[in-house]
């Protein structure tokens, strides 16, 4: 009995999982989520159903904030993100090294470990700033 309540269930999911494929963008995001969520309960994961639920959540905030941001839009905004990390971490490489010849030139060592901390700052700002970012695009890498 209970192996055709569970079937039943999957297969409810499974409906309302391909039911998806027909949206698009925010509309289809949030079917998708919330039928993995339901397989979850079904499964009695409650580590997976708690971070569904946040995910969803997060889902339905962003989709609030921009409705009409479209699959190929979100990954456009996602590459330029990602563009923008890696040109800040350069940024912040070239600084350092300038940083560091100087220290070096001058032949001072508290220079030197100055440098190093300016650069571990600022790319742990750099970082954190771009996770931020990353949180409000809900994405998690």
């Amino acid at each position: 009995m209970m192996a055709g309540l569970l079937l039943s269930g999957t297969t409810i999911a499974a409906q309302s999982a391909s039911s998806c494929s027909v949206l698009t963008g925010c509309e289809r995001k949030i079917c998708e989520k919330e039928s993995e969520l339901e397989k979850a309960k079904e499964y009695g994961d409650v580590s997976k159903i708690l971070g569904l639920q946040n995910s969803l959540v997060h889902v339905k905030d962003s989709c609030a904030q921009n409705p009409n941001l479209t699959s190929a839009e979100y990954q456009a905004d996602l590459k330029e993100l990602r563009e923008e990390y890696k040109e800040d971490l350069d940024d912040a490489l070239d600084e350092y090294e300038d940083d560091l010849a100087e220290a070096k030139a001058e032949g001072k060592a508290d220079k030197v470990a100055r440098a190093k901390e300016k650069y571990e700052q600022k790319v742990q700002k750099v970082t954190d700033e771009y996770q931020r970012k990353l949180q409000l695009m809900q994405v998690v890498e």
